[in-house]
C-alpha cells in the first residue's frame, strides 16, 4: 500500500513538472518571456540613438547652394543691400504711421520689438556677423540723426526713408541672381553670390558680388562672414 502511495505522489509530481514545462514552452513561442540580456538591448539601442545623431553626411552642392540662396533671399539681403530698414511686412490701415524728427516710420505687422527682429535674423546669421551687419544704423541728414527703428507702445517702427544704401539697388532680380558653394563639408561651406539688382527706374542693372562663409550650428545653417568684392 505504501508503495502504491509513493507511485501516484510521482506520477502527480511529474504531470506538475509536465504541465510547467508545457507552459514555458507556450510562453517562449509566444515571445512573452525571453532569456537575453534585456541591459544589452537597451545599450544596443542608446547606442544606435548615439551614432545616429553624431553621424553628419555631407550635403550635396544643390542642396548647398539651395541653402544660401535662402539664407540671402529670406533676410541678409534686407540687411545689407536694401535702403530702407527691414521690418518684415509693413502694416496697414490707420494708425500705422508715425513721424519722430520730421521723418515718417511704418509700424511692422511682422515683428513687435526689435528683439524679434533679432532673433529671426538670428536664424540666418551668426551672432558675432550681426553684431557687425550694422542693421540698426542711425544715419544724420542736414543735422538731424535718423533711426533705423523706434519702438512705442508694443510695437516696432520702421525708418522708410533712407539708410545709407545704393539707390542703383532697388529692386532685387531673384531670377538672375546666382548662388555658387563650394569647400562643401558636414559643418560649413563658402559660397559666392552674384545678386543682380535694377534701379528704381528698372533701366539699371547691377551685379553685385558677395563672398560668404556658411557654418551650422545646433543644426542650422547660418551665415558667418560676408564680404562684397
Amino acid at each position: 500500500m505504501e508503495q502504491e502511495k509513493n507511485n501516484k505522489g510521482v506520477i502527480a509530481l511529474l504531470i506538475v513538472i509536465i504541465v510547467i514545462l508545457l507552459g514555458l514552452v507556450i510562453l517562449l513561442a509566444t515571445g512573452t518571456i525571453s532569456f537575453k540580456n534585456s541591459n544589452n538591448n537597451d545599450n544596443n539601442q542608446n547606442n544606435s540613438g548615439i551614432t545616429e545623431n553624431t553621424t553628419n553626411s555631407v550635403i550635396t552642392n544643390s542642396e548647398a547652394e539651395s541653402i544660401l540662396k535662402s539664407l540671402y533671399n529670406d533676410a541678409v539681403r534686407h540687411i545689407y543691400n536694401e535702403m530702407v530698414s527691414y521690418c518684415g511686412t509693413y502694416a496697414t490701415g490707420d494708425n500705422v504711421t508715425l513721424s519722430l524728427n520730421g521723418f515718417s516710420y511704418t509700424k511692422s505687422a511682422t515683428f513687435n520689438s526689435l528683439a524679434e527682429l533679432e532673433n529671426y535674423l538670428k536664424g540666418y546669421m551668426t551672432e558675432s556677423l550681426l553684431a557687425n551687419s550694422n542693421y540698426n544704423r542711425s544715419t544724420t541728414f542736414e543735422g538731424t540723426t535718423i533711426n533705423s527703428y523706434y519702438e512705442k507702445d508694443g510695437s516696432l517702427y520702421c525708418n522708410g526713408w533712407n539708410k545709407g544704401g545704393n539707390v542703383n539697388l532697388a529692386n532685387y532680380l531673384v531670377n538672375e541672381s546666382t548662388f555658387t558653394a563650394t569647400n562643401i563639408t558636414e559643418n560649413s561651406f563658402d559660397g559666392t553670390i552674384k545678386a543682380v539688382y535694377n534701379d528704381y527706374n528698372n533701366s539699371n542693372k547691377t551685379t553685385k558680388t558677395i563672398k560668404v562663409s556658411v557654418i551650422k550650428q545646433n543644426d542650422k545653417w547660418l551665415l558667418n562672414t560676408y564680404e562684397e568684392q
